[in-house]
């Protein structure tokens, strides 16, 4: 956040600063309950997960290796499903973030409060930044394709299938 927007905020007229609060908090309010949602989808996902894995090993434990290949696979698609729903959590968290910035902002401008440039741009700290950006690349899934690949192929050699 640079003093340019605190600048740029401070030249507005109080009916644009109330405009622009209320769609700030709009925008705030449809990211909260979109991470609701996507928190409920985690937890559906991470359920999931947990029961493929005892399903998986319980087959292997019966000595069904096919059975447990399958499930390993759909273990794989469901784990793959849960990074995308996380990644998508923590973009969703940074827009609400800014939103309610935004909207601190503009209550701050409203009300005389006078920022430091310095201060204003130390706000948003630099592994926020980072965190934003790490979870948007972490959705390549090229590694994770690669894993499984070289997974089921050392279970399809244990298994004698191979």
């Amino acid at each position: 956040m640079s003093g340019a927007v605190y600048s740029k905020l401070s030249s507005l007229s109080t009916k644009k600063l109330d405009q622009l609060h209320k769609t700030h908090m709009v925008h705030h309010q449809t990211f909260s309950g979109a991470l609701e949602r996507k928190m409920d989808e985690i937890t559906l996902l991470d359920g999931d997960r947990r029961r493929m894995l005892e399903s998986a090993k319980r087959e292997m434990d019966e000595e069904s290796v096919l059975s447990a290949l399958a499930t390993t696979v759909d273990l794989r698609f469901i784990k793959a499903d849960l990074i995308v729903a996380k990644s998508i959590a923590v973009v969703i968290r940074s827009n609400m973030f800014f939103h309610r910035m935004m909207e601190t902002l503009i209550m701050d401008v409203k009300m005389g409060v006078e920022y430091d440039r310095r201060k204003l741009e130390d706000m948003i700290p630099l592994e926020f930044s980072d965190m934003v950006s790490t979870s948007i690349l972490s959705t390549n899934m090229s590694k994770m394709v690669t894993e499984l690949t070289r997974e089921l192929e050392e279970q399809l050699e244990e298994g004698g299938l191979r």
